[in-house]
C-alpha cells in the first residue's frame, strides 16, 4: 500500500518555480494527493479525469479489439483559468501538473514525476491481482 504522506512530500518535493500544483486524481475524478491547496484542484482534477476516460472510451479501436498504440492518449494540455495543466496516466489514475509556466517545463515534471512515482504504482497494482 501506497504511504499517503509520502505521495504528498514526493509531490510536494517536485514542485518548482513556474509548477503551481501537482495532484493524482482517480478514473472517476476523486483527488486522491495534491502538492498544495486540495480544494481548488478539485474542480480541474475531475476535468481532466473525464476528458481523459471519455477519449479513452472513444477512441479507435485496432483489428485486435484493443486501442492502436498510435491512438493511445499520453499527454493531455488543458488551459485553464487558474494556469495550464498537463495530466497524464499513471495506472489507473491521472497525474496532473498546474502552472504558468512554459507548458515544456510542465511536460518535463510531468515526466519526471510520473518516472518516479510509477514503480511504487507498478507493485501495487501487482499485490492487487
Amino acid at each position: 500500500m501506497l504511504n499517503a504522506k509520502a505521495l504528498t512530500q514526493t509531490l510536494q518535493n517536485a514542485l518548482s518555480q513556474g509548477v503551481d500544483n501537482i495532484f493524482l486524481v482517480n478514473k472517476e475524478g476523486a483527488l486522491l494527493a495534491s502538492a498544495n491547496d486540495q480544494d481548488n484542484v478539485k474542480t480541474s482534477g475531475a476535468i481532466a479525469s473525464t476528458i481523459w476516460c471519455d477519449y479513452e472510451a472513444n477512441a479507435p479501436s485496432s483489428e485486435a479489439g484493443g486501442q492502436a498504440e498510435e491512438d493511445e492518449l499520453n499527454l493531455m494540455i488543458i488551459e485553464a483559468e487558474a494556469g495550464r495543466i498537463i495530466a497524464t496516466s499513471l495506472g489507473m489514475m491521472c497525474l496532473c501538473i498546474q502552472g504558468q509556466g512554459e507548458i515544456g517545463k510542465l511536460i518535463e515534471t510531468a515526466n519526471r514525476v510520473k518516472l518516479s512515482l510509477q514503480p511504487s504504482f507498478q507493485a501495487l497494482l501487482a499485490e492487487g491481482e
